[in-house]
Formats: C-alpha cells, sequence, structure tokens
C-alpha cells in the first residue's frame, strides 16, 4: 500500500457521513465509526462502507466493555494479519519479519459485558434520542446553535455551537453539570501543521451536555433548564 493511499473518515459524535461520496478518489477507506456505533445513512450502518473499520468500546462510547474496540473488514488477509497481531503467544499466527504482535486480546469478563450491553442497544439509542429532544424542547431556538435531527442518527454526544462556549462550559460546570467542550486536541495541534482554520473554528464553539442513558427524567430537566440559563446569562 502506497503512502497516502489511506482515507480515514470519522463518524462525529454520532451521525454518518456519506463514505460512497469519497470512494471515486480510488482510496483505501478506514471507517472510524467510534463515537457512532448504531448510526446509519440510508438504511446502510456505520462500519459497512470501509475497507477497514474500528468501533471504541470505552467506557463513554455507545456501548462498552469498559476498554477495547473492534475491528471490522471483509477482507480475509487483513483478518488473519490483525489477528496474528492481537496475541503474542501464539506461535501458530505467523507475521511478516519484522511485525511484532502484542496483547490485545478481550477478556472472557469484557466480551461478556458486551453481548449484555449488546443486547440492550436498542434502548440505549432509544433513550439517548429522547434526552436529546429534551434538551432541545428546554434550550429552544436562540442564540446558541442546536444539532440537528436526521433519520439513521445517534446521540453519543449532544452538541451546541454558540460563541460564548468558554463561559458556558464555565456556568455548566460551577452548577455541577459535566458540560464540556468535547475536543481537546486536534491531530494538527501535535504535528505543528497550519491551515486548519475551519476546525479550529468550530473547536471553540461547541459545547457538549451529558447524554448517558442512566441520567433520570429529573436530572435531564435539570440539565436542560440549567443549559439555557448559561447560554442566555453568556449571550
Amino acid at each position: 500500500m502506497r503512502a497516502g493511499s489511506v482515507l480515514i473518515l470519522v463518524h462525529s459524535f454520532g451521525v454518518a457521513i456519506d463514505v460512497r461520496a469519497f470512494e471515486a478518489l480510488g482510496l483505501v477507506i478506514v471507517e472510524d465509526a467510534a463515537s457512532s456505533f448504531g448510526a446509519a445513512l440510508r438504511g446502510v450502518s456505520v462500519g459497512s462502507n470501509g475497507f477497514v473499520s474500528v468501533l471504541s468500546f470505552a467506557s463513554t462510547k455507545m456501548m462498552t466493555t469498559g476498554q477495547g474496540g473492534m475491528v471490522l473488514t471483509s477482507d480475509d488477509a487483513v483478518a488473519k494479519r490483525i489477528d496474528a497481531r492481537m496475541d503474542y503467544d501464539c506461535s501458530d499466527r505467523a507475521l511478516p519479519a519484522g511485525e511484532t504482535a502484542f496483547n490485545y486480546g478481550f477478556t472472557e469478563v469484557q466480551a461478556s459485558l458486551g453481548i449484555v450491553q449488546l443486547a440492550a442497544m436498542d434502548g440505549f439509542l432509544e433513550r439517548r434520542a429522547a434526552i436529546a429532544t429534551a434538551y432541545s424542547r428546554a434550550i429552544g431556538n436562540g442564540v446558541a446553535s442546536l444539532p440537528v435531527f436526521e433519520d439513521g442518527r445517534t446521540w453519543y454526544r449532544y452538541i451546541l455551537q454558540t460563541n460564548s462556549a468558554k463561559q458556558i462550559v464555565a456556568r455548566l460546570q460551577a452548577a455541577g453539570i459535566d458540560g464540556r467542550n468535547s475536543v481537546s486536541h486536534f491531530l494538527h495541534d501535535y504535528t505543528g501543521d497550519t491551515g486548519f482554520e475551519n476546525a479550529d473554528h468550530v473547536r471553540e464553539r461547541i459545547v457538549s451536555l451529558p447524554i448517558y442513558p442512566s441520567l433520570s427524567d429529573e436530572e435531564v430537566a435539570r440539565i436542560g433548564s440549567e443549559a439555557r440559563d448559561a447560554i442566555e446569562q453568556s449571550s
């Protein structure tokens, strides 16, 4: 595989992007569905179109096994190569010279937790969508740009866009609510590359509200009310 021949497409915050729109570029596509498991576009689930796709099962994701994740591919050779790298103690999985295996396997406990979580996934998605609806109703249209409700999207994050993001986050945290700016660092922050003004602009304007399924109706109502007040006071 030649350098620069891979395109990583990220389905961010539960919104599926159109992977097929990029196929004409002739690049190998890797889908990053870490924060959008369960989302779909035109009936096609995220992770279905890439040559390789990755999911995350970290503690804050759509479902969890505590940590870890999953790699999806329909290519047998890639699957065997990934499998060979997962367990350093399996001599029957030969790797090419110069490549090293690691200890990336799931434990049985993690797998058991994942099976239970997967069975509850539809309920998780429905609860997150209900919370998002409640937030939008509580906050209303005004100085903040609310997330768009689209068919097939999921709600890994409830993201507001506003010119007063830092002030709103500070007010929410002072009220005991874990509001955050949901993007801490981009790759270009580490590489020193420039020319990503749009990404930097959006990062400075977003506020993420808690939206995990175990929130009670009372907690959801309080978060929505505090968010509305914080937006109004910061405008």
